[in-house]
């Protein structure tokens, strides 16, 4: 990575003006995308770690529909910004166009207000890299942690959860201190989560050819029905399953039986009936794998 984008905004000398550049680039393509004015979109505010106002999460990137501001924390790496800023305004496109902006709360759901953040880092990948500046994405692409990471680290986080007070035993710290250990480890997996599935969800749907005005004003039943579903982005594992049970249980059958009567002779029935056990041996196999790897 470029030694300019491994350093951070606060300790650069003209740090928070390059940030208003890129953001004003990120909104740049947002406004192409979304049909939206400039003058709309959020301001960007800077704040140091700590001093976000009350209700906002103290992450390095956060946005506030309430005051419609995106806050950017100084410790925040610049290599970071432009994905980060995409994300923020992703939700501030999804809260416009439902009309979301001030005010009361709409019954919201975090795993879906996810999806959109993060198809807004996809949204604003592409169009930055229309425009010549893929390089304010130093790390290629927006990518999420691979399933497998995901489950070990809940993993981690749920030992702490369940087991505060033989925890407690071992690491010479006080019960009290291991069961505020647990809550953030509970809120954090929780956090994670909603996080994970949004994200992954995100990262299957093909953009190319969507509507995207339209597909941020969707209601949120709708846009669970479309791009929530396990159907449309079974894993290469889940596939393996699904073609082990329809080969196996067809092969299975035709030779075990036809018109009521069993067969028990010919060498090519047997061999058929072979492959059909086989085939849902291994579907056996490989769906108890899945079932124990889920977090």
């Amino acid at each position: 990575m470029n030694e300019y984008f491994s350093k951070r905004i606060g300790d650069l000398n003209k740090g928070e003006e390059s940030v208003s550049e890129i953001y004003l680039g990120v909104v740049s393509v947002m406004s192409k995308a979304f049909g939206i004015k400039k003058e709309e979109f959020p301001r960007l505010v800077f704040k140091d770690t700590g001093t976000l106002p009350d209700g906002v999460n103290d992450s390095r990137a956060s946005y506030n529909r309430r005051s419609n501001q995106v806050m950017l924390r100084k410790d925040m790496k610049m290599g970071d910004i432009a994905e980060s800023l995409g994300e923020e305004l992703g939700h501030y496109v999804r809260h416009k166009l439902t009309d979301n902006i001030g005010g009361e709360t709409k019954n919201t759901e975090k795993l879906t207000n996810e999806f959109f953040g993060f198809l807004g880092r996809r949204i604003a990948y592409e169009g930055l890299k229309e425009k010549g500046l893929s390089e304010l994405f130093p790390k290629g692409p927006p990518t999420y942690e691979s399933r497998g990471r995901v489950v070990e680290f809940l993993r981690g986080l749920r030992e702490t959860i369940r087991r505060p007070y033989d925890l407690a035993e071992n690491s010479g710290e006080t019960t009290k201190e291991l069961l505020k250990k647990s809550g953030e480890a509970r809120r954090k997996r929780k956090d994670i989560l909603q996080h994970a599935r949004g994200y992954d969800f995100a990262q299957e749907v093909n953009l190319e050819g969507l509507d995207l005005r339209e597909l941020y004003s969707l209601p949120q039943e709708e846009v669970r029905m479309r791009f929530f579903r396990q159907d449309q982005r079974r894993s290469g594992l889940e596939k393996a399953v699904a073609a082990s049970i329809l080969i196996g249980i067809p092969l299975f059958f035709i030779t075990k039986t036809i018109t009521g009567k069993v067969i028990v002779e010919g060498t090519v029935n047997n061999s058929l009936m072979n492959f059909g056990v086989f085939f849902l041996l291994t579907a056996g196999v490989l769906l108890s794998y899945r079932i124990l790897k889920k977090p």
